[in-house]
């Protein structure tokens, strides 16, 4: 079976050398994928299987300490494929728990402490041999023959490469030609950070027309202004989680969100990063009428604009939150 891509809603991107499996590292040989992205980002399982451990992956409080990082899980899946290990995330299952393709297994935590220039929030992809119940330590060769060892003469005879069915569940997505692989070189460094703060947003569609919402005279930031439901993400939700949340806390209604449209990271001159997860909704239940508004105290009106054709309106304000 072919796997589905882990990260939902993210198109493939693959690490540079550090991140890939098999890389030599100060004190042992990486034993998985890195897949860049950002915090809060939903990991699906890949294939059907069931849960068979939970492991402290990262951090002072893991099984194996490491307190140079955060504390993060791994979640390990027994599948058809062997045992997938799903690390440095948040677990939202159990053990003992069947799990079908495409299931929430929970969400990507940061795993470094501090950022020195290199993305800091990351899913780490492992594939072990069926059987397999614990993850694999890939230690170093001799340390004075460093120059003569290869990784492979101390590969753990569980340890196998994700790569090709990573690349396989990229093709599946028909979304090879537009995959791409970190460049260290083109790195914005508002990207994966773990320090940022997450805000969600959302543009829901019904009836062919944009809700907006205008915020009160006293509102604390652009008082006055017309804007899309958002708002920032609270510890253990998902962002698609935050956006509906927003959506019913500041309109009364629920939605569904139909798509990711992106992210938009920004660096601000104090150096804190803040990233806007923006998403695309449709209402639950769409009776074929525009619905009635329960506004929250932080607007004090709302409208329906058009969406197809965009009028010159809904044009300067995408304009302004997507800029």
């Amino acid at each position: 079976m072919t796997w589905l891509w882990p990260l939902k809603g993210c198109r493939p991107m693959f690490p540079d050398r550090l991140g890939s499996f098999g890389c030599k590292r100060s004190h042992d040989v990486h034993t998985g994928i890195d897949l860049y992205c950002e915090v809060g980002t939903e990991v699906i399982a890949m294939e059907d299987g069931r849960v068979i451990s939970i492991e402290g992956f990262t951090g002072p409080h893991a099984d194996d300490p490491s307190p140079w990082w955060n504390d993060t899980k791994a979640v390990l899946v027994q599948g058809e494929s062997g045992v997938v290990v799903y690390g440095e995330i948040s677990s939202l299952v159990e053990v003992g728990q069947p799990v079908h393709r495409g299931d929430t297994l929970g969400t990507v935590l940061c795993v470094l402490v501090e950022f020195k220039g290199r993305p800091m929030t990351m899913l780490h992809i492992e594939l072990l041999k069926p059987g397999a119940t614990e993850t694999a330590w890939w230690k170093q060769g001799v340390p004075r023959l460093a120059n003569l060892w290869k990784p492979e003469d101390t590969r753990p005879d569980c340890l196998l490469d994700p790569y090709p069915y990573l690349m396989e569940a990229a093709k599946a997505m028909q979304l090879v030609p537009t995959a791409s692989y970190f460049n260290m070189a083109t790195y914005d460094p508002a990207l994966y950070r773990g320090d940022a703060i997450s805000s969600c947003i959302v543009f829901l569609k019904c009836q062919g027309r944009l809700l907006l919402l205008r915020r009160t005279s006293t509102a604390p930031n652009y008082p006055e202004y017309w804007a899309v439901p958002g708002g920032q993400c609270e510890e253990g939700e998902t962002l698609e989680q935050t956006a509906l949340r927003e959506l019913e806390e500041e309109s009364g209604l629920v939605g569904r969100v139909v798509k990711k449209v992106g992210v938009f990271p920004n660096l601000v001159g104090s150096g804190q990063v803040f990233h806007l997860h923006t998403f695309l909704a449709e209402l639950v239940g769409d009776a074929g009428k525009l619905p009635e508004v329960h506004l929250s105290e932080e607007h004090d009106d709302y409208c329906w604009v058009p969406v197809d054709p965009l009028g010159p309106v809904t044009k300067h304000l995408l304009r302004e939150f997507l800029k």
